[in-house]
């Protein structure tokens, strides 16, 4: 699977629920920008996305490491969508793993 550019992916992370706050689907696909393969003006790689509603999407691209955290919580983030990377397709899966990481990031 390319991970630059993977539509099916894209299509996949926008069926989940928002991975920062309550919103339900459809989301956004929002790529972790911080220290990833995106060079200034280019998104990083679709492996690189998480659900977001379209507000934390854009509070988000504010300023990631302080949307985040610190590194630490972009960590997080980048470990989310790693593993959903690996679930592409698999709604049920990403449900679940999304939940689990709002319940973490509290």
């Amino acid at each position: 699977m390319n991970k630059k550019k993977n539509p099916k992916h894209l299509a996949y992370i926008r069926t989940l629920p928002c991975a920062t706050c309550q919103a339900l689907a459809p989301s956004e696909a929002c790529h972790i920008r911080y220290q990833n393969d995106g060079g200034m003006g280019t998104k990083p790689s679709d492996f690189a996305t998480i659900p977001q509603c379209h507000e934390c999407h854009m509070k988000s691209h504010e300023g990631q490491l302080s949307f985040w955290g610190g590194e630490d919580g972009i960590e997080k983030a980048k470990t989310l969508a790693l593993a959903l990377w690996t679930l592409t397709g698999d709604w049920g899966r990403g449900v679940r793993i999304v939940l689990k990481f709002r319940r973490r990031a509290r």
